[in-house]
């Protein structure tokens, strides 16, 4: 939203899944356990971690119906192994709340940006009620996936890929629909 913000002229279209935006408040206590001591302790070791514990931490973000590939906590794991990740993602948390907020007088900005919003209704991160405000504020167009949480496209990748595709024009064939 910030990128679009800046260069809405370069912007055609936009899709935002479940973002963070100003209207939400529930991962403002995710992001300051991160900041706290216990968090950075956390985040450090965090990716030492065994896959099955990933692999409960990322079902926790996800809806009621949801069936995750075998191993996808590895993936969500592996990046943050790199040097030096872990440490970044502590320092750009610091000023996260505050830029996320600061994206609320910017929204006017992205209304002449059509803009397609997809959440799913059992979201746990970011909280469905704000993305209806995000829509009003946006003037977009929204999907909510029924049985679906934070990940709509690890939970159900064929809907959300047939819901994006619908929205770019695109048909089952691969073809631009004009």
């Amino acid at each position: 939203m910030e990128l679009a913000a800046t260069a809405a002229h370069r912007i055609r279209r936009l899709i935002l899944v479940s973002p963070a935006n100003p209207f939400a408040r529930g991962y403002h206590r995710v992001v300051n356990f991160y900041l706290s001591r216990p968090g950075g302790i956390f985040i450090r070791l965090a990716p030492f971690a065994p896959v099955p514990i990933w692999e409960y931490a990322i079902k926790r973000m996800c809806g009621e119906s949801s069936i995750l590939a075998l191993g996808i906590g590895a993936g969500y794991r592996q990046p943050l192994r790199e040097r030096g990740i872990t440490g970044h993602i502590r320092s750009s948390l610091q000023t996260f709340i505050t830029e996320v907020e600061a994206l609320r007088p910017k929204l006017s900005e992205l209304r002449n940006i059509p803009t397609l919003l997809i959440w799913g209704d059992h979201d746990p991160v970011v909280e469905l009620e704000s993305g209806h405000q995000l829509q009003q504020a946006l003037g977009a167009k929204m999907v909510v996936m029924p049985g679906i949480g934070h990940l709509p496209y690890e939970e159900n990748p064929e809907e959300f890929s047939r819901i994006v595709l619908k929205y770019l024009g695109i048909g089952s064939s691969g073809h631009r629909v004009i």
